[in-house]
């Protein structure tokens, strides 16, 4: 079953080098945050927004290599494991390190909040490999399956990333300074990792753009990176929890209307 998924993933494609180099820039700007968030702000602050930035422009790059792959043909194993490692680097060590740090600010609420900075850090990567290492196996096991195609199980290492990044970046102009805050630091980690590992549906923007002209998946992009740019961090706060409620909405509709089948309703529809 493995050798056939994996002559059916390789068939008709073709190795091409551009979709990996966005993927090494994507492992680059991860890099480049965790070296950046270990080594302090300048400007005082826990973590630099210099970081956050450098994690929008990973997520820039994995939409990037993404959509290269799809242009060229150029889907193979090779960049389906190249993907999952830069992500684990980006979008999982790298927020890691990024709670670590901001929980470990606090260390001082309470006697044993430092190693609830070790612990919370540690979910997090650990939720996020498991998450990258699921997705690995459904694409290799259950390749020409429709409804893995359709749908992640589980929140993307890009959208539980984007969490953290709002997080660390606007979660003190809310909450005040004290255990309120400390709490609110905990429980936006351990949502964002434990979303990472459920079975909840969320929309695979490939499926939908697939019967698309090329171009619409292209506009995506630049109004994303034209709303990250005019709007700064703000941005990422708005459209990452917009997709972050998808798939809640979803199962509240399913639950509404027994009728309908998010996964049946793609089998239906992709294939007409």
């Amino acid at each position: 079953m493995k050798d056939q998924n994996f002559e059916s993933m390789e068939s008709g494609a073709r190795f091409n080098g551009v979709p990996s180099m966005f993927t090494l820039c994507n492992a680059l700007c991860g890099f480049s945050a965790i070296v950046i968030t270990m080594g302090g702000a300048a400007d005082g602050s826990v973590v630099s927004r210099m970081a956050l930035w450098l994690v929008c422009g990973a997520m820039f790059f994995d939409l990037l290599d993404g959509l290269a792959a799809r242009l060229l043909n150029a889907h193979s194993m090779h960049g389906l494991h190249l993907d999952s490692l830069a992500d684990a680097i980006s979008f999982g060590a790298a927020p890691a390190v990024m709670i670590f740090r901001i929980i470990q600010h606090h260390a001082g609420v309470f006697a044993l909040a430092e190693y609830v900075a070790w612990l919370m850090a540690g979910l997090y990567l650990g939720c996020a490999i498991w998450r990258l290492a699921a997705h690995n196996t459904r694409a290799i096991t259950a390749v020409d399956d429709v409804s893995e195609k359709a749908v992640f199980v589980g929140l993307p290492s890009p959208a539980a990333a984007a969490m953290v990044c709002c997080m660390v970046r606007f979660l003190p102009d809310y909450l005040v300074e004290g255990w309120s805050l400390y709490l609110g630091y905990i429980a936006y980690a351990a949502l964002s990792a434990l979303l990472m590992v459920s079975s909840a549906p969320y929309p695979h923007l490939r499926t939908l753009f697939e019967r698309a002209p090329a171009w619409i998946p292209v506009l995506t992009i630049v109004l994303l990176a034209g709303s990250l740019f005019s709007m700064g961090v703000v941005a990422l706060l708005l459209w990452a929890h917009i997709y972050i409620l998808s798939a809640p909405a979803v199962a509240l509709a399913m639950k509404l209307e027994h009728r309908f089948d998010l996964v049946e309703w793609v089998r239906l529809h992709v294939r007409q």
